[in-house]
């Protein structure tokens, strides 16, 4: 009797949606006990349109240098817009700021209509009253599945309020919250 682990012949394959043993509802109710933060990735299309995604797959990655990631999956309407653009702004919302991330989560031809924005780097949108708009300036990672962006952040302390006078905006079980967090 062996204790070597049992692995398919096809690792890729064993995750695919029809082969999988693991039941996606049950995984994703798994995911959502997780609390994640809530922003909203902007980027300029190549036709001028502004373009952004509510997005909670969003972490720091260093500090030294300053790295984010963020991820959009294979499928998303805006796949190509973020393949292609040169950078991002990754607007930090605020727990005020439910309706806007609603709004963004929406397929909508006009994600921006009623919203306040500025151009950043690359003319990426940079939402008015996020807590904190992280301009990303440089892509290291992109993949064929996905974009999985790693990239540097130019942070201006000056563009973004006070991340300390207001909660942020936070995502558990399948609703979003104020981050309440002791610190």
């Amino acid at each position: 009797m062996s204790d070597a682990p049992k692995h398919p012949a096809d690792p890729a394959n064993e995750f695919a949606s029809d082969n999988s043993a693991i039941d996606p509802r049950d995984f994703r109710n798994a995911l959502g006990t997780f609390a994640t933060g809530v922003t909203i990735v902007t980027a300029m299309a190549a036709d001028g349109k502004p373009y952004g995604v509510t997005c909670n797959s969003f972490a720091s990655v260093s500090l030294n240098p300053p790295l984010v990631l963020w991820s959009l999956g294979m499928f998303s309407q805006g796949l190509s817009i973020f393949q292609n653009a040169s950078h991002f702004t990754v607007n930090v919302l605020g727990a005020s700021q439910q309706a806007l991330a609603s709004q963004f989560a929406k397929s909508s031809d006009d994600k921006f209509a009623g919203v306040s924005w500025t151009p950043g780097l690359g003319s990426a949108p940079i939402l008015a009253d996020s807590v904190a708009p992280l301009r990303l300036i440089l892509i290291i990672d992109r993949s064929r599945c996905c974009l999985h962006a790693v990239a540097s952040v130019d942070f201006s302390p000056a563009t973004a309020s006070n991340p300390h006078d207001q909660e942020g905006l936070a995502q558990t079980c399948g609703r979003q919250a104020e981050a309440a967090f002791a610190g």
